[in-house]
């Protein structure tokens, strides 16, 4: 039984989704926690997440777009996947990490390996054994950027990315707003031009992140989804 059993007729409209994720993450980003350097909170902001999972429903739901295979660079503590996991039902998924030990927690590590049916690829997302290990198992249907945040990382896992897509498929990027070192708005803007794209970004807290959302063949589910009401959804090209 997924969690998406509670939307089969859409997102329930209340506050309980918003509020879980808000207990999860630290006050910087929007939540209830205070750092305490466990690394065991969620890395996401929680509206800017609720808004990507409502999207990711109303696509599966509504729009009938397919959500079987999901790919993820970057698992940290696997806090997002086993959310994204719980709501939309993967009937598989693949997680790429180099798996550095600093600041995260070994429990929380470890807990989100279970009850899923996955892979993990422990590997430079950028290296030629993982693309050939993604391809053995492609095509994929959704796929998280959240590894390397430097700019050629990023531009490696995207254009990885299209190599083992479905034909309709999504890819999000996160950090979309982050401010530098890290480097993914630079990439993110060059190719708002060339795909249909959302944007979610909560610009009210300390530190910001955002989500860009490319659509692969599924230019119109995205105007679809445009017309619904989310808290952060900013634009659509």
């Amino acid at each position: 039984m997924s969690v998406l059993d509670r939307y089969e007729n859409g997102w329930i409209e209340d506050n309980h989704t918003f509020e879980f994720l808000k207990g999860l993450s630290n006050i910087e980003v929007g939540g209830y926690r205070l750092y305490d350097g466990h690394g065991s909170h969620l890395m996401q902001n929680p509206g800017e997440l609720e808004d990507l999972l409502q999207v990711l429903v109303r696509l599966k739901c509504d729009l009938k777009l397919a959500m079987n295979k999901f790919l993820e660079f970057g698992w940290s503590t696997g806090i997002s996947h086993t959310i994204l996991n719980k709501v939309l039902g993967f009937k598989e998924s693949v997680a790429v990490d180099i798996v550095d030990p600093c600041g995260v927690s070994f429990e929380t590590f470890f807990a989100n390996l279970r009850f899923k049916n996955l892979t993990f690829i422990a590997n430079n997302s950028t290296s030629d054994f993982t693309l050939r290990k993604l391809q053995s198992i492609a095509p994929f249907d959704l796929v998280f950027i959240d590894g390397g945040h430097d700019y050629s990382t990023v531009k490696s896992d995207f254009e990885t990315a299209l190599k083992v897509v479905s034909k309709k498929a999504l890819i999000a990027l996160h950090d979309i707003h982050a401010k530098p070192p890290c480097e993914i708005q630079r990439f993110w803007n060059e190719i708002q031009d060339q795909y249909s794209t959302l944007e979610i970004y909560d610009s009210s807290q300390t530190i910001s992140y955002g989500i860009g959302l490319v659509g692969i063949g599924i230019d119109t589910e995205l105007v679809e989804v445009q017309k619904s009401r989310f808290r952060f959804l900013q634009k659509l090209n």
